[in-house]
């Protein structure tokens, strides 16, 4: 599992807005992205008459269940295209 903790340590407050989980996240995740997987994540949002946030903890917490390592599912599914590329530029000579 990869440590994000430092995001919640770098972030001014124990909550962030729906807005701003772009800037908490160095824009790897929106926060219409985080709205559709409240479910999945487990996120109770908090609101502020229109305002909807989340606790920094949770959020890091589910950025961390879904991060990989280099290596990691999105690596390999390249790698397995990249080889069936290959494989098929050879059927082609």
């Amino acid at each position: 599992m990869i440590d994000l903790s430092s995001l919640s340590a770098k972030w001014p407050s124990t909550l962030v807005s729906r807005d701003s989980i772009s800037q908490l996240t160095g824009g790897l995740l929106s926060g219409a992205t985080l709205a559709n997987k409240e479910k999945e994540a487990g996120l109770k949002p908090i609101r502020f008459g229109r305002k909807v946030g989340y606790r920094v903890a949770d959020v890091v917490a589910y950025l961390e269940s879904i991060a990989t390592e280099p290596g990691g599912t999105a690596d390999e599914l390249l790698l397995a295209r990249m080889e069936r590329a290959r494989k098929s530029t050879r059927r082609g000579k």
